[in-house]
């Protein structure tokens, strides 16, 4: 049965099961919770194919020369690091190649502590299968030591020739803690993936650790790729003299800060983050604090942006608030319409807490210089691609060309 519980006030009689939809709880008459845990079969609701779900992948490719270790019940590992390690004996005694893919194949939770130490040459992949989307719950394993979920390139002294590794993480949801990467990894690619923004949601989708961040760079040469994907905070540690900055490659995304005020992309203490930025079509809740911007296009950063060369790249057709200091503009806003109109012409969604169904959207009564203020006439930032006005304007046409003679047809948006 379905039941309001709130506080868990409503008690469940003997032999029931009762559920609040609304909250994701469930509770049992006494004495009799199952022994063995509870499964559930549940569906969510997202404005689009972004951050990880069953939906089809159609973005994968799978390397004939990589050997697949499969995860999950019924598979030959239950654990992933199991897999892992197994990759790792297989490699180093040459019974596979450098590709390695770990493919969970079970919507469940696994909760492990995950430490992958990467060789030079190595490409690991760790990713769902299709129709699946599992959670990595990283929790507080440790007393003394943070822990995340660390990617470690080994340290080679001398020239050994190999390339810098590479690992993929594709289809996967993670929560509890961060990605901290680390070494000299040559790519890290987050591809429809959830790093759960502030680590873990209350039961109202408030972050629990807003100020903590989802993935931390940490005196590494890694290329970082973001596909379809929500996270939180990226956080840049590194020697900013002897090393170049790294490349930070966005699209598709949202970055969620938890807040307008805070750091989205930054060093410690909101110093200027040691990385070139690229971002396409990409929803920035949150300050950007970078060394520069190469591109920034059709996306939305809520947060003022600090950008410390400014001569270096552009922002074409996006939104930046009044007061940034970003490289040059190309028919951004508000500056289209002057400070007059600033006030109006700002992102406004229908909700911007993660967890929500309509996280990240852009509000009805959003201004149409946002909705319609992208390249092609669609809207900025993430969910550029799915044209809405387009298809908003391509629906009037017809309603208009077909509507009965003394009728009025007009469309209301239900999500």
């Amino acid at each position: 049965m379905v039941a309001d519980l709130t506080d868990w006030r409503y008690r469940a009689g003997r032999g029931q099961v009762v559920i609040d939809p609304e909250l994701g709880r469930i509770a049992f008459g006494s004495r009799t919770a199952p022994r063995h845990g509870v499964w559930v079969t549940y569906h969510y609701a997202h404005p689009d194919d972004v951050g990880g779900g069953e939906y089809d992948r159609d973005d994968r490719e799978t390397s004939p020369a990589a050997e697949v270790y499969r995860v999950g019940p019924g598979c030959a590992y239950q654990r992933i690091m199991d897999a892992y390690r197994q990759w790792q004996h297989d490699r180093r005694g040459g019974r596979c190649g450098p590709e390695g893919i770990i493919e969970i194949t079970h919507s469940g939770a696994y909760q492990e502590q995950l430490d992958f130490d990467l060789d030079p040459g190595d490409r690991l992949e760790l990713r769902a299968a299709e129709g699946t989307r599992p959670v990595i719950r990283l929790l507080d394993w440790y007393s003394n030591r943070p822990d995340a979920l660390n990617i470690r390139a080994r340290e080679e002294h001398g020239n050994t020739g190999g390339e810098a590794p590479r690992i993929v993480l594709d289809g996967l949801l993670i929560a509890g803690r961060g990605l901290n990467v680390t070494g000299p990894v040559g790519a890290v690619v987050l591809r429809h993936c959830t790093l759960v923004p502030g680590w873990s949601l209350e039961p109202e989708c408030e972050p629990r650790s807003p100020d903590e961040p989802s993935l931390v760079l940490e005196r590494t040469t890694a290329c970082v790729q973001i596909e379809r994907s929500v996270l939180g905070t990226i956080e840049v540690i590194g020697e900013e003299v002897h090393t170049d900055p790294l490349a930070l490659h966005i699209r598709d995304s949202i970055l969620d800060a938890t807040g307008h005020d805070r750091p989205a992309l930054s060093a410690p203490d909101c110093r200027h983050a040691h990385a070139v930025l690229h971002a396409h079509r990409t929803t920035v809740i949150g300050e950007v604090h970078t060394h520069a911007v190469r591109i920034g296009e059709n996306s939305l950063f809520t947060g003022r942006m600090h950008v410390a060369r400014r001569g270096v790249g552009c922002l074409r057709f996006s939104y930046v608030p009044p007061g940034s200091r970003t490289p040059r503009r190309h028919r951004c806003q508000p500056d289209l319409v002057g400070a007059e109109e600033a006030w109006r012409v700002r992102p406004l969604f229908s909700g911007e807490r993660y967890g929500t169904p309509v996280y990240g959207q852009l509000a009805a009564g959003c201004a149409e210089e946002i909705r319609r203020g992208a390249e092609d006439g669609a809207e900025m930032g993430a969910f550029h691609d799915l044209y809405q006005p387009q298809r908003e304007d391509s629906l009037r046409a017809r309603l208009a060309e077909y509507a009965p003679a003394g009728t009025d047809a007009g469309v209301i948006a239900v999500t």
